[in-house]
C-alpha cells in the first residue's frame, strides 16, 4: 500500500509500543494479508458495480470480526447484510465497538471467538437445565430478535447455519449428538457416524435420535 498520512508520536510515547494513527491506499482488499489492530486506516477505491466483488473479497480474506456500512439504499444494506460473513454489522453508526450486556460480540472465521460473549446466550453457557430438554421443532422461531437499544439504536441479534460442519466426537456416540446439533441448526454435516444407515436415513428426514 501507499502511505497517505501519517502522525507524529508525542515524546512521551516513543519508549513504548505505541503505533501512530496512519492512513494507506491500497489497490485492492486483497493486499490485505492479516487482521490489523491499532489506528490504521486502509483505503480502496471502487466503482459501485465492483460492490459484490469488494464484499467477496472481504470474505476470502478469512477474517470476520465486525463490518460498518453507511448508506442510504436499503436494499445495499440488505444485500451486503446477508452476503457478509463477519460477527457483528453496524449501519449507519459511528463506532463498531459492541456495548456490553447489549450487543453479543464474537467474530467469524479466524476472527472468530467461539460463543458470542455479552449476549442473550451468555448465560445459559454458565446453568444448566433442570428439566427436559424439549424437542428441536419446539425451538424459538429463528426470525431475528430485537435486543435493547440504549442509545436509540435497533439491535438486532440473527442466528445463521455455519455451512458445513465437521463432527470429530471421541466416539461413535457423540459424534451422532454433534451432528443431531449441527443437523438441526440447519448445517450440513460430515461424520463417520453417517455411515449408520439408519442415522444417515434419519438425517435426511430430520428425524434425528440422540
Amino acid at each position: 500500500g501507499r502511505l497517505l498520512f501519517e502522525l507524529d508520536l508525542p515524546d512521551m510515547a516513543k519508549d513504548g509500543t505505541f503505533v501512530a494513527p496512519a492512513a494507506f491506499r491500497l489497490d485492492s482488499i486483497v493486499d490485505l494479508e492479516r487482521e490489523i489492530f491499532g489506528p490504521v486506516l486502509h483505503v480502496v477505491e471502487y466503482e459501485a458495480h465492483e460492490l459484490d466483488q469488494v464484499m467477496a473479497d472481504i470474505n476470502a480474506t478469512g477474517y470476520g470480526l465486525t463490518l460498518g456500512l453507511h448508506s442510504r439504499i436499503d436494499t445495499r444494506v440488505d444485500r451486503l447484510c446477508a452476503a457478509a460473513h463477519v460477527g457483528n454489522i453496524y449501519v449507519n453508526r459511528n463506532q463498531i465497538g459492541a456495548v456490553v450486556g447489549v450487543q453479543p460480540f464474537g467474530g467469524e472465521g479466524l476472527s472468530g471467538t467461539g460463543p458470542k460473549a455479552g449476549g442473550p446466550l451468555y448465560l445459559m453457557r454458565l446453568s444448566k437445565s433442570s428439566k427436559p430438554l424439549e424437542p428441536a421443532d419446539a425451538l424459538p422461531d429463528p426470525a431475528p430478535r430485537i435486543l435493547p437499544g440504549p442509545t436509540g439504536e435497533k439491535n438486532s441479534y440473527t442466528l445463521r447455519p455455519r455451512g458445513l460442519v465437521a463432527c470429530l466426537g471421541p466416539d461413535d456416540h457423540r459424534q451422532k449428538e454433534q451432528a443431531r446439533l449441527a443437523k438441526n441448526a440447519g448445517n450440513a454435516v460430515m461424520s463417520t457416524a453417517i455411515d449408520d444407515a439408519a442415522f444417515r436415513k434419519a438425517l435426511d428426514e430430520d428425524r434425528i435420535a440422540a
